[in-house]
């Protein structure tokens, strides 16, 4: 019906203006008042609002909705032509508009002010408002979305994308040229050098790495792997750039060919805060933070190549509703209180080297085997054993690899210090690297150099250690104490050790985070964690001169049985009575959980597979299976005050709030 209105009420204009042609004069003041009222005023006011007052006047098709300029038709009729004669379209939402005095035409039909040209006596004021609200002209609004006025824009723009307009930008994009947009540049426009951190306050040092932690990164800071290496390719057996895998030493696909995420094996996320956002999870809603852990829909798949979606793999019953999976679902941890937990397991890590020096040389001047008990912070860790020639075996230690390097970081204990993790994390999770581990330039060819200095790795580290720990309430009640109790007697501490105590207060940061701190390399920076910190972050010292880290852990991998066994690089579960460990840390085996911040962190375990501290427990096994029989075999009274117990773990409110200063997303 629109159409149809407008197109009867502007042939019946013409023919007015066919009636008048013999005495319209060419003054203003000689045109009728209906066409007076479409030509410009004087009054100052632009083109787009006499555009936006026609339409209204003449927009009104009893549908409720205005009209545009897409949406008027006008139709030239002959004697001959009916409803449905020829048509000259205005094309404005279609139409390039080009420049002042300068306009291409996107479409080869003419305008309408060119059509009534051709009838004598038109005023041309009226020719020009024709061209003007209905042609492709240059006002700047006809379909290009331009500034009004751009000069020196010979071409125009066009709405219609076209595969010679994908090509050109395929050309551009990952140059640096792709970068110099509005909006398309680096997020984070701050660089900070190794240099820098020596002389620089620590309040400022925490400042750049919370920035590091939640800027969401964009291609123009280096996201996603670029052509040149192959960071974690999980089709490649030897590892990363062997050239013998699927993708050879190209970088990881992404999802159907999107460019930018994976989601399956990494490149999952643009910023450490959106896997690390939930302080509190035990209230509704819950409080969000920086620091804190995730729900399961952050929860990264590590080096997957085979889902069994479809429950399609294998005929046994006893497999049905088994999505079987061969990587590795990692429920994000909170990254709270990690000085404590690095400067402990450094100090371990210490004395585990020494008592394993120390029964080499014994062996050595016995010329015997000799062995000695691994113990450090009333932790044991089995044996070592020395040859008479002071080689060392270690067939009987226990909890932590050979080289007796404690790493509490990562679900299966994989990382050291933090700085490893965050190397590893940011380019397998963004796709950034750090100059510390794949050398300056440009090494995935992705038109970015040095995506992370040493610098900004330092101060991501230095943040992380250095923000607030969580922390236990008073035992303020009969059932809170009563379930301490409980938690000592059924065996729950011979793994969740409550408090380690440090000799040092002070962590000393290094580049090389190899654990085994080689006394000949200086630190760069040292911060003492009971003294230099904020009042949420120190730490409460010892007698010793050191600090008592509240982790509840034991630093120790166990075996914690086929329940929670995972089937990485398999598609079935090992039987982890008699799984032979091999280069990687076995399926069965996990790093004692830190129970710190228990209570607001759900959900639990490894692959978030708990939603209720009550179900995490369940799904214990393997070493933790008679604690775990302990707690099901108690009355519910005796349950419930061992949860209100737990229940007394809490994280930090409001976490690092001291250096969250908001930084607005620049144009480029």
């Amino acid at each position: 019906m629109k159409q149809h209105f407008i197109k009867v009420f502007l042939a019946s204009l013409l023919l007015v203006i066919a009636s008048l042609v013999s005495v319209i004069a060419t003054a203003e003041d000689a045109i009728p008042d209906e066409i007076q009222a479409l030509l410009p005023s004087d009054d100052g006011n632009d083109s787009a609002s006499e555009e936006a007052e026609f339409l209204a006047e003449f927009g009104d098709d009893d549908s409720g909705v205005a009209l545009s300029n897409a949406d008027v038709e006008v139709v030239i009729m002959s004697d001959d032509d009916d409803a449905s004669g020829s048509t000259s379209s205005s094309n404005a939402s279609t139409g390039a508009g080009g420049p002042a005095g300068g306009g291409s035409s996107a479409s080869s039909s003419s305008s309408i002010g060119d059509e009534i040209a051709g009838i004598s006596g038109i005023p041309q004021d009226i020719i020009d408002l024709l061209n003007e609200i209905f042609g492709d002209g240059d006002d700047g609004d006809a379909g290009n979305g331009g500034d009004e006025g751009d000069e020196g824009e010979g071409e125009g723009i066009s709405n219609i994308v076209t595969d010679e307009l994908v090509e050109q930008y395929d050309d551009v994009a990952f140059s640096s040229d792709f970068y110099d947009r509005n909006g398309n540049g680096p997020a984070l426009k701050t660089t900070v050098t190794q240099d820098d951190i020596a002389s620089m306050s620590l309040t400022d040092i925490r400042r750049q790495g919370v920035l590091l932690y939640t800027t969401p990164f964009r291609h123009a800071d280096g996201h996603g792997d670029g052509p040149g290496i192959n960071v974690n390719d999980p089709t490649t057996e030897a590892g990363a750039a062997d050239g013998d895998g699927i993708l050879g030493n190209t970088g990881r696909p992404t999802l159907q060919g999107n460019g930018t995420w994976l989601r399956l094996n990494g490149m999952d996320t643009q910023t450490c805060l959106e896997c690390h956002g939930v302080i509190d999870n035990s209230v509704i809603p819950a409080i969000l933070g920086v620091g804190g852990q995730a729900g399961i829909s952050a929860s990264p798949f590590f080096n997957s190549k085979n889902a069994d979606i479809d429950d399609s793999v294998g005929n046994s019953l006893a497999r049905l509703g088994v999505a079987e999976f061969d990587g590795r679902a990692i429920n994000p941890p909170k990254n709270l209180g990690m000085g404590g937990v690095e400067l402990a397991g450094q100090e371990i890590s210490r004395r585990l080297n020494r008592i394993a020096n120390l029964s080499s040389r014994v062996a050595k001047i016995l010329d015997k085997r000799f062995s000695l008990p691994l113990r450090a912070k009333g932790i044991s860790f089995g044996e070592i054993i020395a040859k008479p020639n002071g080689d060392l075996d270690t067939s009987k230690v226990e909890g932590v690899d050979g080289d007796l390097v404690i790493r509490p970081f990562g679900r299966k204990g994989e990382f050291d210090t933090v700085r490893g993790f965050d190397t590893g994390a940011m380019a397998f999770h963004i796709g950034m690297q750090s100059v510390d581990e794949f050398g300056p330039g440009d090494p995935d060819g992705d038109g970015v150099e040095d995506e992370l200095t040493t610098g900004e790795m330092s101060a991501l580290h230095i943040f992380l250690t250095t923000s607030e720990r969580p922390f236990q309430q008073d035992l303020s009640t009969n059932q809170q104490r009563r379930g301490k109790r409980i938690f000592n007697r059924i065996g729950c501490t011979g793994c969740h050790k409550p408090t380690i105590n440090t000799r040092s207060s002070v962590l000393e940061y290094r580049i090389s985070g190899l654990g085994v701190i080689d006394p000949n390399e200086d630190p760069y920076y040292s911060v003492d964690l009971a003294n230099d910190v904020a009042p949420g972050a120190q730490f409460e010292t010892n007698n010793r001169g050191g600090i008592k880290v509240p982790i509840f852990s034991d630093y120790k991998r166990h075996n914690m049985g086929s329940r929670l066994a995972e089937s990485f690089h398999a598609l079935e579960n090992p039987d982890c009575d008699n799984e032979i460990a091999g280069t990687e840390i076995t399926n069965c085996n996990f790093i004692t959980m830190k129970l710190w911040g228990l209570a607001d962190t759900a959900p639990y375990l490894h692959d978030g597979r708990a939603l209720t501290i009550f179900e995490a427990i369940a799904f214990h096994g393997g070493e933790a299976q008679r604690p775990r029989d302990r707690f099901l075999n108690l009355s519910k009274g005796g349950q419930n005050a061992l949860l209100a117990y737990l229940g007394t773990l809490k994280n930090p409110v409001d976490p690092n709030q001291d250096v969250q200063n908001v930084v607005q997303l620049g144009p480029n």
